[in-house]
Order: structure tokens, then C-alpha cells, then sequence
């Protein structure tokens, strides 16, 4: 398989939430508690745990291959142009798949006429090749836009994340006594039922 991606992150930490932003996987007060930290408000503790949570967790995405926090994602593909694995996943509404032609020219396609989608979470589109193929309006890709994010987040995923940000909070930079880059294995073992393989060519 073979795709492009851009990917707008809609988690944020504190604050006010307005839509189309989300809470992230966890609060301050909740990564407070699990690295048992009562320092108060200290604005710059708040700002440097809030990365480490977002560090941590968008690492459990990238280790997964799963959105678990809300995101936009527009993915483009110039290869499958008969069935297409949307990556990413778990997706949860496609808002738009247009075909591009080798001019530029976006055409959107119509759910179930030009192609239809299967699967429940992880989804394929399966196209339907009915299109032009004349001077300057052949096929050059597909891109389709969605979000994706997990309805429920398991909690293994979210201790595996309190973890993370324990081990970050307390051994800041390269740590002495293990090897740099170190996660610990109980994270790895609690985040492999979750992951998910994405073949990509690009």
C-alpha cells in the first residue's frame, strides 16, 4: 500500500475545549496524581508535564498504528485506485474521497455510486473504475478525508501512557543507567494487543 498523509492533531490538555479540539488522553491533575507531584500551580511544571503527556501519547500512536485521540485525517493514494486501506484508523466519518487527474482537477465521488466503503472501524474504499481515461483526464490518485479516533480508550493504553510520562518526568533527557530511547517493556507488552502493521511504499 501506498500513501501520502496529513494529519491535524485536535488534542489538547487544559484550557477551554472548543470543537473541533478534544481532551487529550489525559488531564494535569490525573498525570499529577500518578507521579504523586503536588507542586501546585506552577505554570512551567504545567506546561512541561502537558508535552510530556502529548510526547507520550503521540508515541503510542505512531507504536500502534492508531488514532486514539481525535484527528483529521487526508490521506492521498496514486496506486490503489481499486481498493484503498485507509490508515490510521479507527475511522469514524469520511466527509469526503475525490479522484484527482493528472491536470489537478479534483472530482468528488459519490458514496456508493462511485465507490463504497467496508469494514467497521478499519475501513477500505473500493472504487469503482467507471471514470474518463481521455487527454488530461486520466486518474492520477484518490485522497479521502475523515477523523479518526477511538470511541472508548483502553485502559492499558492510557496506563501504558501514565507510564510514559512517569518515566520521561523523572529521567529527563538520556538516561545513565539504561539505553537511550528506553520504554519500558511492561508499556511494550501492555500496547501489542493494539497495534496494528500499515504497509506503506511511499
Amino acid at each position: 500500500m501506498s500513501f501520502e498523509a496529513k494529519i491535524t492533531d485536535y488534542g489538547q490538555i487544559e484550557g477551554s475545549i472548543a470543537s473541533p479540539y478534544v481532551v487529550d488522553i489525559m488531564t494535569l491533575a490525573v498525570a499529577k496524581n500518578y507521579i504523586k507531584q503536588a507542586y501546585g500551580s506552577d505554570a512551567t511544571e504545567d506546561t512541561l508535564l502537558a508535552s510530556m503527556i502529548k510526547s507520550a501519547r503521540v508515541w503510542i500512536e505512531g507504536y500502534i498504528n492508531q488514532s486514539v485521540i481525535k484527528k483529521q485525517c487526508v490521506v492521498y493514494t496514486r496506486d490503489e485506485l481499486a481498493e484503498f486501506r485507509l490508515p490510521f484508523g479507527p475511522v469514524q466519518t469520511i466527509s469526503e474521497v475525490v479522484r484527482i487527474d493528472y491536470t489537478g482537477t479534483e472530482t468528488a465521488l459519490v458514496l456508493n455510486t462511485d465507490y463504497y466503503v467496508d469494514g467497521l472501524t478499519h475501513k477500505r474504499l473500493y472504487l469503482y473504475h467507471v471514470w474518463s481515461t481521455g487527454p488530461g483526464a486520466a486518474v492520477a490518485g484518490i485522497k479521502a478525508t475523515y477523523l479518526a479516533y477511538m470511541d472508548i480508550i483502553p485502559a492499558p493504553i492510557i496506563t501504558a501512557c501514565q507510564m510514559l510520562v512517569a518515566e520521561n518526568y523523572y529521567h529527563r533527557g538520556d538516561s545513565t543507567e539504561e539505553p537511550i530511547n528506553f520504554v519500558p517493556f511492561k508499556v511494550r507488552d501492555m500496547l501489542n494487543p493494539f497495534r496494528r502493521v500499515i504497509l506503506c511504499k511511499c
